[in-house]
C-alpha cells in the first residue's frame, strides 16, 4: 500500500487536489494488490484554492510506502529516501525556468451599477441614457482583490464589454439582441471608457431612434476572441437582463371624458389616458374647471386639504368630482343649465412625459324647459322678394318656466326637414338650421332671433312653408324631449278648390334678363347696305339668350302661360325696340318680329316670349323686318316688359340688352356740289395743289382703298396714266370721312411734263380725261362711276401767270378773277365779262396778306397764286372757342 502525498507549505494558496476521485486531503492512500515491476495509471485534479487565483507555485507530490510514511509520522521520510518518490506538478514555465499551476480566467462577470439598479426597472423620456457598470475584478476593498481595470494588461482573455438590448413581448425570444450605440454611432464598448479605481465605468447609449417600448437591456462580455474550441464559459458572459420602458411621447385622452354630456353637477368626471399615469401622492395633475356666467374658476390645487374639486388618480384614469362643501357661495342648483370648460394640465406619465394642456366644453344637465317659439314675417305686408333675395323671419324663443336657477334650460332651434320640400337654405346665424343650433335660456326667459330663407335650384318660386322646432337639449338621445313648432311663411294665396287662404313661401319671379346672342353679342355696331338687305329680303335675323334659362324658359314666367301659378305670370312680352341715334327725347319704337318657323298657333303678336321660339338650351331667334325703315343710324336693343311690382322701383319691371348701334343705309354716296379738281396755272402750281371730291355721306375709307381713281394726261398720241394705291404710280390719295382727296407725285408729273415741252414751243394744252369708280359708303354701297374730261392750258413762259382754260363738256367753271392788267381791259377797270372759250385767262397774283385779315384768305385777293381766289387753302387760322368764367 501506497501514501500519495503533498506538503503543505507548498500549497500556500489551498489549491484542492484529488487523484482519481478518491480521498480529497493532503494525502492519498493507494492500496496496492500489484506485484512488484507492475504500473498503475492515475489522474491528479487540481483546481483554484478559496482565493480564486489563476496562478500558483508549482507543487512537489510524493509517493511513499504507506509503512515508511506512518513511521515518519504521516510527514516525512526525506531521511530515508529509499522507499519514497517524487514529481512537481505544473503547467507553465516561464523563460527563467520557473514552473507555476496557472488557470485560464473566466470571461468577466460584468454587472450593473447605478441609480438604474435600485427599482425593478426604469423608465425614462431622454434621448439618451446613461449604463454604468460594475468591474468585479476591480475592487481593492474586497478581501485579496487583485486590482485588474479591464483595460490593464493582466486581462488579456478580455475583448469587450457591450450593451445589448431587444423588446419585451411574448415574441422576445424570436427577436434577438441588438448592440447598443452611443452618441458617436459606434457600438458602446466599456473596455475603451474611463473606468475607476473602483471599477466603475459609465457610457451614454443614444435611444434617440428607439421606438417607444418595454426592452430588455444586458451586458455581454466577450473573451478569447470568440473560440468556439473554448468552453462558452471562457468565451462570455451575460449579466441578469434589466426591464427598462423608453417612453418619449406624452400621455393622450382617450376619447372624451364621460360623460361628454350633461353632466349632473354631483356625479364625477372620468377622463381615460392611452397610457398609465404617474399618480403617486400627493397628486401632481391640475384640474381646473371655468363654469358660464360664474367669475372665478374651480380648481383641485388651491386648498389641499378642502380642495373644491376632488381628483382620484389611478392607472390611466382620472376621476373628477365637485366637492359641494367647498364651492360655497355657490351650489349644484346654480350648474344646472350651465356650460363648462374642463382644464387638465401637468399629468405626466411615468417617464416624466408632461401633457399639453387638455381642454374640453360640455355642459351641465338641466331640467326639461317648457318650449315656446313664434315665427312672424319681418317685411311689410305684400313685399316682393327676387329669387337672389332673402326673406327674413323674426323667431321668438321662450323657456316658459318659473324664473329660477334651477330652470335654466338647454334648448335648440332647427328646421324640420320633412316640410323643407323645396330644399330651401334656412339659415340663422349665418349658419344652416338643417343642424340645430343650440341656446341656454332661464326660465321665463326669451330672446328673440332671425332667420333668413333663401331660394335653392329649381324653377318653382312657391314653396310649402317651412316648420320651425324649438327643442329640449337637457337630457339623453333616449327620452322625449319637450318640443314646439311654428311655421315660417310669408304670404296667403286663395285656394278655390278649399275656398280659403293657404300660406305659402313666395319668391316673386324677376323681369327676365336677357343677353344678346349670334352678332348683335359681337359687334357694337352693324352696318347693313342695299345689296346686305336685299340678300336676306328686309328680314334682318336677332338672337338673344335667355341669362336665367335654367330656371324657366321665358315662356313659364309669361302671363301666356296659364298653367304657371298666378304669383309667377309676370313677364308681359320680350321685344326689339329701337329708336334713331342722337334722339334721345324719342319714345322707343317697338319693331315688326317674323317667326322664321311656322308655329301651330298664331300669337297676336310675334316676340320672343311665345311658346316654341326658345330652345332648351335659353337661345331665342327672331326676323326684325326693315322694310319701310328710312335710312338713318339707330339704337336698338331688346326688352323684357314685366307687370309692374306695387310700390316698387319702375327698373324691377323691365329688362333690357345694351344698345347696339345699326345702321341701316340702301342709298349710295353721291357727290356734294362741283368737285375742285380742275387742273390750272403753271405745271408747278399743279404740284403743289390738292384735288378733291366731296360727297353727301361719309365713306368707307380702310386701306387699301377700294375705289379706283385714275387721270390721263394726253398731248396729241403721248399720254400718261397716273393711278393710286400699290398697284399705281403718280397719285397719291387721301379718304378721310366724306372727302377724297388727291395730289400728283412731283417728281413723276415733272418727268413726264418736262418730256413734252420743247425750246420752240411757248403755248402747251394738255387734254384732262379723271375717272373715279365704286367708290363705298360705310355700308359699302357703291357711288355711281364719274368720268371729267377738261384742258389744261397755260402759258410756259410767264411765270406770273397762271392758264386756266375753261374746261370743254364740263360742268366745272374756273373761279379766276380777270387780270386788271390785261391790255383789253376798259379805262374803268372793267373786263371782258365773257372770254373767249378756251382762251388763257389771267389771273392777278398777289402773295400778300390783307393787314386786318392776315392768313385768312377773305381779301379777294389769290394769295397762294392757284389759280382760285379766296379758297380754303388761303384760310391758314384754324377756329377756336374759348369759355368765360373758367369753362371749359
Amino acid at each position: 500500500t501506497f501514501i500519495l502525498y503533498h506538503e503543505r507549505k507548498d500549497n500556500e494558496f489551498g489549491l484542492e487536489m484529488s487523484f482519481d476521485d478518491l480521498n480529497q486531503g493532503e494525502h492519498v492512500e493507494l492500496a496496492s494488490t500489484h506485484l512488484g515491476g507492475a504500473t498503475k495509471y492515475g489522474t491528479f485534479t487540481v483546481a483554484p484554492g478559496p482565493e480564486g487565483n489563476y496562478e500558483y507555485d508549482s507543487v512537489t507530490v510524493f509517493i511513499a510506502s504507506k509503512c515508511d510514511f506512518e513511521l515518519e509520522n504521516h510527514r516525512t521520510i526525506s531521511a530515508l529516501n529509499k522507499t519514497k518518490d517524487s514529481v512537481k506538478l505544473y503547467n507553465i514555465q516561464d523563460l527563467d525556468g520557473n514552473k507555476f499551476i496557472a488557470f485560464t480566467p473566466l470571461c468577466l462577470a460584468a454587472e450593473f451599477y447605478g441609480p438604474l439598479t435600485y427599482g425593478d426597472s426604469f423608465a425614462t423620456n431622454s434621448n439618451t441614457l446613461v449604463i454604468t457598470m460594475l468591474n468585479p475584478n476591480n475592487q481593492p476593498n474586497e478581501y485579496n482583490n487583485d486590482v485588474t481595470p479591464m483595460a490593464s494588461e493582466d486581462m488579456i482573455n478580455l475583448d469587450a464589454v457591450k450593451i445589448e438590448y431587444r423588446k419585451v413581448s411574448a415574441r422576445s425570444s424570436n427577436h434577438g439582441w441588438t448592440a447598443a450605440v452611443g452618441e458617436d454611432n459606434e457600438v458602446i464598448d466599456f473596455k475603451t471608457q474611463n473606468e475607476t479605481n473602483m471599477g466603475i465605468a459609465s457610457a451614454v447609449w443614444d435611444i434617440s431612434s428607439l421606438d417607444d417600448f418595454e426592452y430588455e437591456v444586458r451586458l455581454k462580455s466577450e473573451c478569447m476572441e470568440n473560440n468556439d474550441r473554448l468552453p462558452k464559459k471562457l468565451r462570455e458572459f451575460y449579466s441578469e437582463p434589466m426591464v427598462g420602458l423608453i417612453d418619449k411621447t406624452p400621455p393622450k385622452v382617450f376619447g372624451l371624458p364621460q360623460p361628454s354630456a350633461n353632466l349632473a353637477p354631483g356625479d364625477s368626471h372620468v377622463i381615460q389616458f392611452d397610457e398609465d399615469l404617474d399618480c403617486e401622492k400627493p397628486h401632481i395633475p391640475h384640474v381646473t374647471m371655468h363654469v358660464s356666467e360664474i367669475v372665478n374658476p374651480f380648481d383641485s390645487f388651491s386648498n389641499a386639504v378642502n380642495p373644491q374639486l376632488k381628483l382620484i388618480c389611478s392607472g390611466n384614469l382620472i376621476e373628477v368630482q365637485f366637492n359641494e362643501d367647498a364651492i360655497v357661495p355657490h351650489s349644484f342648483d346654480q350648474m344646472f343649465g350651465r356650460t363648462y370648460t374642463l382644464e387638465l394640465s401637468n399629468v405626466q406619465d411615468g417617464a416624466g412625459n408632461i401633457m399639453e394642456t387638455y381642454s374640453y366644453d360640455s355642459n351641465f344637465e338641466c331640467h326639461p324647459p317648457n318650449p315656446r317659439i313664434n315665427v312672424t314675417h319681418s317685411g311689410r305686408p305684400g313685399q316682393h322678394y327676387l329669387p337672389g333675395e332673402a326673406i327674413v323671419f323674426d323667431v321668438s324663443l321662450t323657456n316658459d318656466r318659473p324664473a329660477d336657477e334651477w330652470t335654466r334650460a338647454k334648448l335648440e332651434l332647427g328646421v324640420d326637414l320633412t316640410s323643407n320640400t323645396g330644399d330651401l337654405s334656412v339659415l340663422s346665424n349665418g349658419k344652416s338650421l338643417a343642424t340645430p343650433q343650440e341656446y341656454i335660456l332661464q326660465g321665463g326667459e326669451e330672446v328673440t332671433t332671425r332667420i333668413l330663407i333663401f331660394k335653392g335650384h329649381g324653377n318653382s318660386l312657391s314653396f310649402d312653408p317651412v316648420r320651425l322646432f324649438l327643442r329640449s337639449a337637457c337630457t339623453a338621445d333616449s327620452y322625449d324631449p319637450a318640443i314646439a313648432h311654428d311655421i315660417a311663411w310669408n304670404r296667403e294665396i286663395w285656394d278655390e278648390g278649399l275656398a280659403e287662404y293657404l300660406q305659402w313661401i313666395v319668391f316673386t319671379p324677376p323681369c327676365p334678363q336677357i343677353r344678346w346672342a349670334g352678332p348683335f353679342a359681337e359687334e357694337r355696331e352693324m352696318v347693313y347696305s342695299n345689296d346686305a338687305l336685299v340678300a336676306v329680303s328686309d328680314l334682318v335675323e336677332v338672337s338673344i339668350f335667355n341669362v336665367d334659362y335654367t330656371n324657366g324658359k321665358l315662356f313659364d314666367r309669361s302671363v301666356l302661360n296659364e298653367e304657371a301659378p298666378e304669383s309667377e305670370q309676370r313677364l308681359q312680352k320680350v321685344v326689339l325696340v329701337y329708336r334713331r341715334f342722337g334722339e334721345y327725347d324719342s319714345p322707343w319704337v317697338e319693331a315688326h318680329l317674323e317667326d322664321p318657323v311656322t308655329r301651330l298657333s298664331t300669337p297676336d303678336i310675334i316676340e320672343f316670349a311665345n311658346p316654341g321660339v326658345e330652345d332648351d338650351m335659353g337661345y331665342a331667334a327672331l326676323h326684325w323686318n326693315v322694310a319701310g325703315i328710312p335710312d338713318s343710324r339707330y339704337l336698338v336693343k331688346v326688352m323684357s316688359n314685366c307687370t309692374a311690382l306695387e310700390n316698387s322701383h319702375s327698373t324691377h319691371n323691365y329688362f333690357s340688352t345694351d344698345a347696339v348701334e345699326v345702321v341701316l343705309d340702301k342709298t349710295p354716296a353721291a357727290l356734294f356740289g362741283a368737285p375742285f379738281i380742275q387742273l390750272r396755272g403753271s405745271v408747278d402750281s399743279v404740284k403743289q395743289e390738292v384735288y378733291r371730291f366731296i360727297f353727301t355721306e361719309s365713306l368707307y375709307c380702310e386701306e387699301p382703298h377700294v375705289f379706283h381713281l385714275a387721270v390721263t394726261l394726253s398731248i396729241g398720241q403721248n399720254s400718261r396714266i397716273f393711278t393710286h394705291g400699290s398697284h399705281g404710280s403718280g397719285i397719291k390719295t387721301i379718304c378721310e370721312g366724306r372727302e377724297i382727296r388727291y395730289r400728283f407725285d412731283t417728281i413723276e408729273l415733272d418727268e413726264w411734263y418736262t418730256a413734252q415741252t420743247s425750246s420752240e414751243s411757248t403755248d402747251l394744252v394738255i387734254d384732262v380725261n379723271i375717272v373715279l369708280e365704286g367708290v363705298p359708303d360705310l355700308a359699302l354701297n357703291r357711288a355711281d362711276d364719274f368720268t371729267f374730261t377738261s384742258s389744261w392750258a397755260q402759258q410756259t413762259e410767264s411765270p406770273t401767270m397762271s392758264p386756266s382754260p375753261k374746261p370743254t363738256n364740263s360742268p366745272f367753271q374756273s373761279s379766276a378773277s380777270n387780270d386788271s392788267s390785261d391790255p383789253s381791259s376798259t379805262s374803268d377797270g372793267g373786263s371782258d365779262p365773257s372770254p373767249t372759250e378756251g382762251q388763257p385767262v389771267s389771273v392777278q397774283c398777289v402773295a400778300t396778306q390783307n393787314a386786318e385779315r392776315p392768313n385768312l384768305g377773305c381779301d379777294g385777293v389769290d394769295n397762294d397764286c392757284d389759280g382760285d381766289i379766296d379758297e380754303c387753302d388761303e384760310d391758314q387760322i384754324p377756329p377756336k372757342i374759348s369759355f368765360k368764367d373758367g369753362l371749359a
